[in-house]
């Protein structure tokens, strides 16, 4: 078991034990998400913080060798960390994301990556879908990459529908389950239809 029993201060330069130090595993600080890890030194059971890119692999130092991962955090250019709010489990975005648009999804299966919500993992995106398309009675799905793939439609079920023939579009809030490269899938019913995806955040089991 890993027990951090007080809070540490911790920044963002090298890693070193104890609290008002660093805590990056490796290498110089770069635009993207990073891993929030609680690591124990077994011979000592010292408990600090290490933040590392790599969820399930992270380079440890100064004889600690166990470590959970806590949460994830995003590194901007601007040299600051994004606000996250965090509910539980769940992490969301003061706002939302518009990670991918596109006004050509058809009924061949594509792959979208979530710019938005963190990679090296699988999580439960929170997103929202706006979609549209000028044929009355259009399907579609959001899905994740591990299922199997099914045209949407009225006798098998779909996320989304367009009901008119004015292209009124629909939206939906959804939780989709992302593969390690924050990936899903997306498919219509019929040919150009105009979808987008906005994330708000994600479900972080903390499994790994």
């Amino acid at each position: 078991m890993i027990v951090l029993s007080a809070a540490l201060t911790k920044s963002s330069s090298a890693w070193a034990a104890g609290n008002n130090n660093g805590c990056l595993d490796t290498g110089a600080l770069a635009n993207g998400f990073y891993h929030v890890l609680v690591i124990k030194n077994p011979a000592t059971s010292t408990v600090d913080v290490l933040m590392s890119k790599s969820a399930t692999a992270p380079t440890m130092l100064g004889g600690y060798t166990l470590f959970r991962r806590v949460g994830s955090v995003w590194y901007n250019s601007g040299g600051l960390f994004s606000t996250l709010l965090q509910r539980g489990r769940e992490f969301y975005w003061p706002g939302s994301a518009l990670d991918f648009t596109t006004n050509t999804l058809g009924t061949t299966l594509q792959t979208f990556a979530l710019a938005s919500v963190t990679a090296g993992i699988q999580v439960q995106a929170l997103v929202n879908i706006i979609a549209w398309n000028s044929v009355q009675n259009t399907t579609w799905w959001t899905h994740e990459v591990g299922l199997t793939d099914n045209a949407p439609g009225y006798n098998v079920g779909a996320n989304g529908l367009e009901a008119s023939t004015a292209t009124s579009g629909n939206a939906a809030d959804l939780r989709v389950w992302t593969n390690t490269s924050a990936q899903i899938y997306a498919r219509s019913s019929a040919a150009n239809t105009s979808y987008r995806c906005f994330s708000r955040g994600w479900f972080d089991p903390l499994e790994n």
